[in-house]
């Protein structure tokens, strides 16, 4: 007979009822709904939910534009029964902050350790990685359509626009961030799912649009092996973020795995939106291979002096506006003060550079390390 480890805590207070499931960050607190069992209605079924854990420290302060660091432990229970700020968008609804980088899990199996139940991790976004986040108008969906049949599901946030995709292609500012961001979440979710009655070794990845095209740069990654089963990818796939023609196989003292390259040379093309929709309206213009572009050299991921730059790349816009780095300046990759004026600018700043899609730098050459 299977002895079940279940190591929940439930208590009721004013009709609402609550449940608590330790990790290995302390214990997190969260909240049943329940929408009734007619399936006759659009919507029915039960969930335990627990709203906005912190997968990662607040990226502010010194750690804006910076990898994602493990969170850090609870001093007391904490209150996941409510769902924190997006990352900062234009023409976001509700509430924004920089500090954002929360995952929500819904369950029927809280503390349940061994119900080794099957896991749906979803990401989202759209505008080129310029808008994304979650917010209770998905909650009663995922209930009936995901958690009611036995899956556990987990929405994640992540930095975006210029606050997740700016890159000087240095180790100054790595590439990336925003997808950094989503594999710490994966971490978070590898290590600690078990306690919300989730199989670490049933993890499903999947995606919608942009995040479809992130999906598609987790299957390549390095760092993200080993941290998902399966996927799906519903809409944008890899080529409508990076030409295909770009293709470069790294070294094999990197990684086995071929991954695609972005080439910073090439201008994007806006679609019809006036936001700039990378999703699948916009693409990176291609060009011929004789054309005199100069490619990174793959074991210096962030030698900027190895590429060509112009005007069409935001991130390098962006650095002349607000800092004055000049074309020179960015091609020789001398942007030491550049963090330090970057950190006196506010957030509306940032959010105004939503128009253009800030996605770029080396899906595939992600860093080794997070640091």
């Amino acid at each position: 007979m299977l002895l079940q480890v279940i190591l929940s805590f439930v208590t009721t207070t004013y009709g609402q009822r609550y449940v608590s499931v330790p990790t290995s960050y302390g214990v997190v607190q969260g909240r049943t709904v329940d929408y009734g069992n007619d399936k006759d209605q659009l919507y029915y079924g039960q969930a335990d939910v627990f709203l906005g854990i912190p997968y990662a420290q607040p990226p502010v302060g010194d750690l804006r534009f910076r990898a994602p660091r493990q969170a850090n432990p609870y001093n007391t229970v904490y209150d996941a029964t409510r769902y924190r700020p997006k990352c900062p968008q234009a023409n976001g609804v509700g509430d924004m902050n920089e500090d954002c980088l929360y995952l929500n899990v819904f369950t029927q199996k809280a503390g349940n350790q061994s119900a080794a139940a099957a896991v749906m991790v979803f990401i989202d976004g759209s505008n080129g990685f310029g808008q994304g986040g979650w917010d209770e108008s998905t909650q009663k969906g995922m209930v009936r359509n995901l958690v009611s049949r036995g899956v556990v599901v987990v929405t994640i946030q992540y930095r975006l626009g210029a606050l997740g995709f700016f890159t000087t292609y240095t180790a100054d500012f790595q590439p990336n961030i925003g997808m950094l961001d989503q594999v710490q979440a994966l971490r978070w979710v590898r290590t600690e799912i078990v306690n919300f009655g989730g199989d670490p070794n049933r993890i499903t990845l999947a995606g919608q649009g942009d995040g479809g095209c992130a999906v598609c740069a987790h299957t390549l990654s390095p760092l993200s092996q080993n941290l998902f089963n399966q996927a799906i990818i519903q809409s944008g796939p890899l080529q409508s973020c990076y030409s295909p023609d770009l293709a470069m196989t790294v070294s094999p003292q990197t990684t086995q795995i071929p991954v695609l390259q972005y080439d910073a040379g090439a201008p994007y093309t806006q679609g019809p939106s006036v936001y700039g929709n990378q999703g699948n309206n916009g693409y990176q213009q291609q060009f011929s291979p004789n054309q005199n572009t100069m490619y990174n050299d793959p074991n210096s991921a962030y030698n900027a002096g190895n590429v060509m730059y112009d005007m069409s790349d935001p991130s390098q816009q962006l650095a002349q506006q607000l800092c004055n780095i000049s074309p020179s300046q960015w091609q020789r990759g001398d942007v030491g003060n550049l963090r330090n004026c970057l950190h006196n600018y506010t957030i509306d700043v940032f959010v105004k550079t939503e128009g253009v899609s800030f996605f770029s730098g080396k899906i595939g050459t992600l860093p080794l390390n997070m640091a």
